[in-house]
């Protein structure tokens, strides 16, 4: 009778476990209020050394400070940042795996794809805007030019022989590239790379002459005069490099755009568990240490909410759209 007892005692716990263990699973908010109780992935879908993956690794760690528990970034490239993203709006909604993502495989890229495996709206949860970053027109230091005037001067000179690197399709490195070439009448040619980081290794080497890319990740190079900075695009000069005119003052105001950064989660994400990560980001946003590292890179910090996201992100396909009419890009695989 007792052995009887021990042994349908036994399969009530293990039946009983089953039913949490499934609950957690179906429903994701059952452990909202202890998340995270595990290693959280912050995946972004570039290689390291751009400003993506840099943004993404100071917000992780950010959190990994605020949780006491590892946030830790998963470099996932490929596909113009259509692979990473894929991953997790295809993953499970329950906090451990979220995406920090530029506006590649979000809103400018998605529209230079053919077929995408996820549907940006329905399959991503936005979290929150995280920043604004301007971006800075580079050249290598062999390149004979030290102003804008004078690299399209060069490049009218050579048509067609000087490259310009971008970190993928459709991204903002590649938009504002093209509107250069368009709008100043040069030829130039366009190599796209699976990331930011990639594309400086590159025209750090000399392989390519040009690149547009965001300021953060391109600072230190410029200061330590391994690039050259010709241009800023933002409105203003950024304080960082008081001497680089912006692309309006060298005669371009429509190459006068930022990059943003943001935070996404797989879709149908519990309203408290999305009320819960909100906090989180906004609050390492708001980490002196952080936003001061952002801020001297050049950024601009939003944290705005998940609704203003998602309005943001709606809106910023639909200048997307006149921006690829305007600069002329095109699919170039």
């Amino acid at each position: 009778m007792h052995a009887m007892f021990d042994s349908a005692a036994l399969i009530q716990r293990r039946l009983f476990g089953s039913f949490v263990g499934a609950l957690v699973s179906c429903c994701p908010h059952a452990y909202a209020d202890n998340f995270p109780e595990r290693p959280v992935r912050i995946v972004v879908a570039n290689p390291p050394g751009g400003t993506a993956d840099l943004v993404g690794r100071m917000i992780a760690k950010k959190l990994s400070e605020m949780w006491k528990q590892t946030a830790v970034v998963d470099n996932r490239a490929g596909g113009a940042g259509v692979i990473g993203t894929d991953l997790v709006a295809k993953a499970t909604p329950n906090g451990y795996t979220l995406l920090v993502s530029a506006p590649g495989p979000i809103t400018t890229g998605t529209l230079l794809q053919e077929k995408l495996p996820y549907d940006v709206v329905k399959d991503l949860t936005p979290i929150t805007l995280l920043a604004f970053t301007p971006s800075v027109l580079l050249v290598h230091p062999t390149v004979p030019a030290k102003s804008v005037a004078e690299l399209i001067a060069l490049a009218k000179s050579k048509p067609g022989k000087l490259n310009y690197a971008s970190s993928g399709q459709g991204n903002p490195s590649h938009l504002q590239g093209a509107m250069l070439a368009r709008f100043a009448g040069i030829d130039i040619v366009h190599i796209p790379y699976k990331g930011g980081g990639i594309a400086l290794a590159d025209i750090l080497g000399g392989h390519v002459e040009i690149f547009f890319n965001a300021i953060p990740a391109m600072l230190p190079s410029v200061q330590a005069n391994r690039l050259r900075a010709l241009a800023v695009t933002s409105p203003r000069r950024f304080a960082g490099l008081p001497d680089v005119p912006t692309m309006t003052e060298a005669g371009f105001p429509q190459i006068g755009s930022t990059v943003w950064y943001g935070a996404l989660a797989p879709p149908k994400l519990p309203a408290t568990l999305l009320k819960t990560l909100h906090t989180e980001f906004v609050g390492a946003l708001a980490a002196p240490d952080l936003r001061d590292a952002l801020v001297s890179g050049g950024s601009d910090i939003v944290g705005n909410s998940p609704q203003q996201f998602a309005e943001f992100l709606k809106k910023e396909t639909e200048s997307a759209r006149e921006l690829l009419k305007l600069s002329g890009a095109k699919r170039d695989f």
